[in-house]
């Protein structure tokens, strides 16, 4: 196994490229209304994904557009990551844990029906 080495400059250069990957305003709204179903009124979630969440979110879905040569975000990139981020940013209530159901299992599925997504509603 290799693993290619980049410089330091490299490594800086590629972290502003992904800084400057676009975000559609469809594609932010679309993940600040994943962080809130989180902190919706449920028994079975003590406590859900702050706002930081949301962030980390949409930087590692700049990243993957990177890696995947794009600049820009797409939906794809976004439920691809969504479960990554936030599975360790929320904490089950004791219900929940009592009752066996996976904090997976509680991760909200907001429909693309909910957000006009400006054309970026696809892509890999």
């Amino acid at each position: 196994m290799s693993l290619a080495a980049v410089s330091p400059e490299e490594f800086a250069e590629a972290k502003r490229a992904v800084f400057e990957v676009d975000v559609k305003p469809d594609l932010i709204r679309y993940s600040v209304m994943l962080i809130r179903q989180t902190r919706r009124d449920d028994s079975k979630l003590e406590v859900g994904c702050s706002p930081r969440a949301g962030i980390s979110l949409l930087q590692a879905a700049r990243a993957r557009a990177f890696l995947h040569g794009r600049d820009y975000v797409t939906l794809t990139d976004l439920e691809h990551l969504t479960e990554d981020v936030m599975l360790h940013r929320v904490r089950r209530s004791y219900q929940a844990v009592a009752q066996g159901i996976s904090a997976r299992t509680l991760l909200p599925t907001i429909s693309v029906a909910e957000v006009v997504l400006d054309g970026h509603s696809s892509g890999a």
